[in-house]
């Protein structure tokens, strides 16, 4: 009787410090989500601070990206225009070489 006794009290010693363990456990997981949260708070408001600061310059970029579109619509042209007069004149010094 006396073993069953010193079992039970030694279970029960272990639950209880099992007990403590999870809750010890508890409460970290608790202060990790915590910080987590924090977190995540700090980062998507820096996020909007970053997407308000792109939609002010939006309206700078804009002139630019139009001006660049222009330059390579030219630049389009002029190669065509070049490969063209190139096409010219490898034709004409063919023709006139007689090959």
């Amino acid at each position: 009787m006396t073993d069953d006794r010193t079992q039970s009290l030694k279970t029960v010693a272990d639950v209880a410090r099992l007990e403590q363990s999870i809750a010890n456990l508890t409460e970290r997981l608790g202060t990790a989500h915590n910080r987590i949260d924090k977190l995540e708070r700090m980062i998507r408001e820096d996020f909007k601070e970053i997407r308000d600061g792109l939609n002010g310059i939006a309206d700078t970029i804009q002139p630019i990206r139009d001006w660049m579109n222009r330059g390579k619509g030219w630049a389009a042209a002029m190669l065509l225009l070049a490969s063209i007069f190139g096409a010219a004149i490898v034709k004409g010094m063919s023709i006139l070489m007689g090959k």
